[in-house]
């Protein structure tokens, strides 16, 4: 009780200061700053809100019920990668980068899972928007892409092919899922159309981004979200479906591996172990995703262009040794053909509620989502 007391200033700083709307924040001269160790008591103290929430919801989310299993196994999971963070980052440990790419996969699991657990919980919805916000807010400000964007320039050879692999897979990603939605359409499965909507649209996105270095640190970031999303929408896999899920998941390993890869080439370039970046003020952003209706599963766009999601995007810079400046990405061409009109837009219903929280789990520690992995029909996942 004495530590929430602790953190519950540092919760209503943050509160009142994304309260704000968002032209207000920008033009204000009193823009709220914080650093890494602020914004880690935040996420501790929202992750404790989330926890105290979600046991005062008279039995709506009860955990001896079968169907809330995956919730709180979720946010279990969610919670230790909180606890490993903020110990990785009071020591100073070099796996704090890594323990905050973990936590990004267990966000992505714990909303999803959230979104479909079909309980109306808006205190739990806006305790978790707002370990959503602060969470990533403490990703993009202080993981081992800010120091990479730190450092500028164009991406390396190296980079670029790791990132035409990583938009091959996730083209290839897309099309499995089209598949899955096609068969979810025709058992109207509302609730799995309207993840796979999200996740598809996600997966265009990046597969059209721009080769440049915003774009690029943006996919990795995405990649540990959408690792999540994909294993909390796994629980409710159709067992008819178990191949095409099993033919997407060998996809989703594939990404999880050039994410890896670029994590570490990243932490290289970087420059990461100057613990003083940590110390850098980062601004609160304008608005939570409770207050602003955000989706279940993150679509990762431009600030500029929906500053409500909460969810940071590495803004383009003009090339130094060009002079180019590298255009935002245009959200007209999600797809490679249409995105407007191969992807309806999703509907929110009774058996998928949209987040009042917001959404883009935890991380498999080198875990291969192999077929016998998958939920069967009658078998309780374990927690």
């Amino acid at each position: 009780m004495k530590r929430v007391c602790r953190f519950a200033a540092v919760v209503l700083l943050l509160g009142a200061c994304l309260a704000r709307p968002a032209a207000a924040v920008r033009s204000s001269s009193e823009v709220r700053q914080v650093d890494a160790r602020q914004l880690m008591r935040m996420v501790e103290s929202a992750y404790e809100d989330l926890m105290r929430a979600s046991q005062l919801t008279g039995g709506r989310l009860d955990p001896k019920a079968a169907r809330n299993r995956p919730f709180w196994s979720a946010l279990d999971r969610m919670g230790r990668s909180v606890e490993e963070v903020g110990t990785a980052l009071r020591a100073r440990d070099p796996r704090f980068f890594q323990s905050l790419e973990r936590g990004s996969v267990a966000l992505g699991e714990l909303r999803v899972i959230r979104a479909r657990s079909g309980a109306t919980a808006p205190e739990v919805d806006r305790s978790l928007g707002l370990l959503a916000s602060s969470y990533r807010l403490l990703r993009r400000s202080y993981g081992s892409e800010a120091a990479r964007h730190q450092r500028g320039g164009a991406l390396s050879e190296s980079e670029r092919q790791r990132f035409e692999r990583i938009q091959a897979a996730q083209r290839d990603f897309a099309a499995r899922l089209e598949v899955l939605r096609r068969k979810a359409e025709e058992r109207r499965d509302r609730a799995t159309v309207t993840e796979l909507n999200r996740l598809i649209a996600e997966a265009y996105r990046i597969a059209s981004a721009p080769l440049t270095l915003d774009s690029y640190l943006n996919a990795l970031i995405a990649a540990d979200e959408m690792r999540g999303e994909w294993v909390g929408n796994r629980f409710y896999a159709e067992p008819a479906d178990k191949a095409d899920w099993v033919a997407a998941s060998q996809v989703v390993e594939e990404l999880h591996v050039e994410a890896e890869v670029g994590h570490l080439f990243v932490m290289e370039l970087g420059k990461v172990g100057d613990w003083s970046q940590l110390d850098e003020p980062a601004e609160l952003p304008a608005a939570t995703e409770a207050e602003t209706g955000a989706p279940a599963v993150q679509i990762f766009v431009p600030v500029e262009e929906a500053p409500a999601e909460g969810v940071e995007i590495f803004e383009s810079v003009v090339d130094e040794e060009t002079g180019v400046v590298s255009e935002p990405f245009d959200e007209g061409v999600a797809s490679e053909e249409n995105v407007e009109e191969a992807i309806p837009a999703p509907e929110a219903t009774a058996e998928t509620p949209v987040e009042e929280a917001g959404e883009e789990t935890v991380v498999f520690e080198e875990e291969v989502i192999e077929e016998e992995d998958l939920p069967i029909e009658g078998v309780e996942p374990e927690p």
